[in-house]
């Protein structure tokens, strides 16, 4: 896959802790947040192909987000654009999902109604589809690569783009847990940090898996590692490549399960080997 950016995912604030909708509301990081914040940021650190600058939404999360880890990156940040902001939601927002998830949903079902007062859904995929074309224009032209601190929602539409939700799926529930990451371009957009249980593939393994063989699309790959390498058909840690004899993945990334991004003590056909 090819990176035309990244997309995080703001950290917790007071709501997501506490179940309630967000919308368009100008809430903070908790401390919570702030933390998931610093992790998303030292996990972009570690890869091989990093964000070169960084954008957000005007919100407080977000900006509070991307200020984090632009510190930790060394990264400027661009003006805050409100076209990142996620899908308004009128008068859910700031209401419990026990109370009005319900209706919120049935609202998703409607791309020409306004939810709660605030955006059509179809208006707000077109406000994404526009606001994140325009970044992957600028990447291209500059060739530097984002990274685009946004919200739930925005990911949510990233995914149903790439064809890895289906239309009508709940804005509120995103494929990335707060201070998660996407890899994404213009058809594809790819977890790669905190992913959100509710999304991640149900793995498909060979009753004899292990370590180091080819599995099927679906299961536990190399593909979204964050040892990965820039190419994609090689991988940067140095426990795999003392194992593997060199750098590059015998098969496609996405198809391939090493388990051996880090060391770790693992008795295997009677022999002590350093797996994960």
């Amino acid at each position: 896959m090819e990176i035309g950016a990244y997309a995080m995912r703001h950290g917790s604030t007071e709501n997501n802790s506490t179940g309630k909708y967000r919308g368009h509301l100008p809430l903070s990081l908790t401390p919570a947040g702030i933390q998931e914040a610093m992790e998303g940021g030292r996990f972009l650190s570690r890869l091989p192909v990093k964000p070169s600058w960084i954008i957000s939404s005007d919100l407080p999360s977000s900006k509070q987000t991307a200020a984090i880890c632009g510190r930790i990156l060394g990264l400027k940040l661009m003006r805050p654009l409100r076209d990142l902001r996620g899908m308004d939601i009128g008068k859910f927002a700031g209401k419990s999902k026990e109370d009005v998830q319900a209706a919120l949903e049935e609202c998703f079902q409607h791309p020409e109604e306004k939810c709660g007062g605030g955006d059509k859904p179809r208006e707000f995929d077109d406000r994404c589809a526009r606001v994140f074309q325009a970044l992957f224009d600028a990447a291209s032209k500059t060739g530097k690569i984002p990274l685009i601190v946004c919200h739930g929602s925005n990911c949510v539409f990233l995914a149903k783009r790439a064809g890895e939700l289906p239309e009508g799926s709940n804005y509120q529930e995103p494929p990335i847990d707060p201070g998660g990451l996407l890899k994404i371009n213009e058809t594809e957009a790819v977890p790669i940090f905190k992913v959100a249980e509710d999304s991640r593939p149900i793995p498909i393994y060979p009753a004899d898996h292990q370590a180091g063989m080819r599995v099927p699309k679906g299961g536990s790959s190399c593909a979204s590692c964050e040892y990965l390498g820039p190419d994609y058909t090689s991988c940067t840690s140095r426990y795999f490549i003392d194992w593997n004899g060199s750098n590059i993945l015998p098969t496609p990334a996405d198809e391939f399960c090493s388990d051996w991004w880090e060391p770790k003590d693992n008795l295997a056909g009677g022999v002590s080997r350093r797996a994960s």
